[in-house]
């Protein structure tokens, strides 16, 4: 039988014919695991990786059967476990792996005022909410060991198209520190910023029907 550290301790049940009652006449190894028996059933703590076994007989016609026992660690990592998302925007996604990991699952989701996450298999979804930073814990079944990722969500408030893709920027100053010559930055939502937004380069800025209220610098030798 395979047990896992950190893990649930296991449980095997004895029968036989004629038996008598059952005993362990030969503990495993301490190091790895231990085991303790009521009448029928046997239940074994998983201590430390490694391998082990032990030996249960019956009292009437003294017959023994051997239970080879193998303790196995446990690891969940996630990529990655930092990560910024856009409320208003694209999803994240976190990627969890793991050595002799059991089913994963979300321990502690991130505060729903700034983000909330959904997990199908390995992959944890991230929608942003509103501004701020938060955290998860993930899980696996296996070892339980945990997991955490840090969130930080920032609005969306412009983007930037270009083939298929789409990038999202809260300042004005990111969406044009990330554009090349002849994009077109997308407003997406009323934005009201401080300090001045500096424009050095041939490009668009679509307001749509949204209100930008703030300071543009433009280069005269651009438009």
């Amino acid at each position: 039988m395979t047990a896992y550290v950190g893990g649930t301790s296991k449980t095997v049940t004895l029968s036989g014919t004629n038996a008598g009652t059952f005993s362990i006449s030969t503990q495993p190894n301490s190091i790895y695991a231990t085991a303790s028996i009521s009448g029928s059933k046997i239940t074994i703590t998983p201590k430390s990786a490694g391998t082990t076994s032990l030996v249960v007989k019956e009292a009437n016609g003294f017959n023994t059967v051997t239970i080879s026992i193998t303790v196995k660690s446990t690891t969940i990592t996630a990529n990655p476990t930092s990560i910024t998302v856009y409320a208003g925007g694209e999803n994240g996604t976190v990627t969890l792996s793991g050595t002799n990991a059991g089913t994963f699952s979300i321990k502690t989701p991130p505060n729903s005022t700034y983000a909330t996450a959904s997990i199908s298999g390995s992959k944890i979804t991230i929608v942003g909410k509103s501004a701020g930073t938060t955290s998860l814990v993930a899980k696996e079944a296996n070892g339980n060991k945990e997991v955490t990722v840090n969130i930080t969500v920032k609005m969306a408030n412009y983007s930037i198209t270009a083939s298929s893709s789409t990038n999202y920027y809260e300042t004005l100053n990111e969406a044009v520190a990330s554009a090349t010559s002849g994009q077109t930055v997308k407003i997406l939502r009323d934005v009201t910023e401080s300090g001045t937004a500096k424009i050095d380069k041939s490009m668009y800025l679509d307001v749509q029907d949204f209100t930008l209220e703030t300071s543009i610098a433009v280069n005269e030798n651009n438009t």
